[in-house]
């Protein structure tokens, strides 16, 4: 991961020096929303060229899977890191776009099950690796505030689990972002 994040910021130092014209700097804050749960984010990005943003985001995480996990019932909890990089259909930063995106959770699941009329519960910790390609619309409400849209298809990896095994799944969401920009 951390040779994932040093080639990441080598490569956001090399378009940002080669394109000086219209690099920009954002924060502000996301929500996305799936079938069995939601994340609430911060987020800043660094836009550099006529199309291009790198962004990093802080996540906290809330998901039930009540319907289609391993489990009767799995209720968790976490949160996470993410990067990622946005391309701009349009010249300036506006319109439709399309964004790849790497996130790394740490998420603690409480679960049970019921099997002839026994019913067992635990604790399962989990750190996942979820990456994603997410489309969306973005609008300028005045010169520096903007709000977008997004829909995301992604993937949910566990890499590390500590206690029973739990579901893992493809992962649709959508969802709003804000935030304000600046030179």
């Amino acid at each position: 991961m951390k040779n994932f994040f040093i080639l990441f910021l080598f490569l956001i130092t090399c378009f940002s020096t080669s394109h000086g014209q219209n690099n920009h700097y954002a924060a502000g804050f996301e929500i996305q929303q799936s079938i069995d749960g939601y994340q609430a984010a911060i987020r800043g990005e660094y836009g550099f060229g006529n199309h291009s943003a790198a962004f990093l985001r802080l996540t906290a995480t809330e998901f039930w899977r009540d319907m289609y996990g391993i489990h009767d019932d799995e209720n968790g909890v976490g949160y996470g890191v993410g990067l990622g990089y946005r391309y701009y259909f349009k010249h300036r930063k506006r319109g439709w776009y399309t964004e790849l995106r790497a996130d790394l959770w740490r998420n603690e699941v409480e679960w049970f099950e019921t099997e002839n009329q026994i019913k067992t519960t635990g604790i399962t910790k989990v750190v996942d690796f979820q990456p994603a390609i997410l489309f969306g619309y973005a609008f300028h409400l005045s010169r520096n505030l903007r709000l977008a849209t997004t829909f995301s298809i992604g993937d949910q990896i566990h890499i590390y689990t500590e206690g029973a095994e739990l579901s893992s799944y493809g992962v649709v969401q959508w969802g709003l972002v804000a935030d304000v920009k600046w030179d």
